[in-house]
């Protein structure tokens, strides 16, 4: 916000600004990562703490059928089995 003095010139600029530095590096971190785990031919598979699946690479889909169930899916702990997660 640009603030005038009562003549009409300007005195002095009032702003706000964010460093985003740290995010973009952060940013740029994980997308190689994602790159290297789908460059993996064996199976990953990324769970949270509550055993849903967030991720996989190439080489869970094809293993695992994962391209007709473009759901998320709760693992078992118990079993191998799949659970699907009504959305």
């Amino acid at each position: 916000m640009l603030i005038r003095r009562s003549d009409g010139t300007p005195q002095e600029i009032i702003g706000l600004w964010t460093d985003v530095t740290a995010q973009r590096q952060a940013d740029g971190v994980l997308r190689r990562q994602a790159d290297i785990i789908n460059q993996i031919q064996e199976t990953v598979i990324s769970i949270d703490l509550d055993g849903y699946v967030m991720s996989w690479n190439k080489g869970a889909g094809g293993c695992l059928d994962i391209r007709r169930k473009r759901r998320l899916a709760n693992i078992s702990h118990s079993s191998t089995r799949w659970k699907t997660v009504s959305s």
